[in-house]
């Protein structure tokens, strides 16, 4: 029989970060040499998580948004295009890096205005 590559398995965290657990997540991860995407909430980076959130870049991790509530759903495209740009700016200002343009909404809960609002976004 063929010899088949491994299946891949992507290690996603939400909702961070978080200054207690976040800063242990990221030695385990640095110290099994694993990447992970972690899907941020634009108002936890602070000025508190900030040197959280560049070791997540530094470390080779994808960084994303993530919402908080389920009312991202019930904006409309113009208003969810314009509140995922803030949060995406928030961090590059905190970190000067940029997250990837992946989007995480709360539960999964999602509406076709939400998908509409992430084609305006560049």
């Amino acid at each position: 029989m063929p010899k088949k590559d491994p299946p891949t398995i992507y290690l996603t965290f939400d909702d961070g970060p978080n200054p207690t657990t976040t800063p242990d997540l990221l030695d385990v991860l640095a110290r099994e040499r694993v990447p992970a995407t972690f899907f941020l909430i634009d108002r936890h980076i602070t000025d508190q998580t900030a040197a959280i959130v560049a070791r997540m870049f530094a470390d080779g991790h994808a960084v994303a948004l993530h919402s908080h509530t389920r009312a991202y759903m019930l904006m409309s495209p113009e208003t969810f295009a314009r509140t995922l740009t803030a949060a995406a700016d928030h961090i590059e200002r905190v970190v000067n890096r940029r997250p990837c343009p992946a989007f995480r909404p709360h539960a999964g809960w999602r509406s076709a205005s939400m998908y509409a609002g992430l084609k305006k976004i560049d």
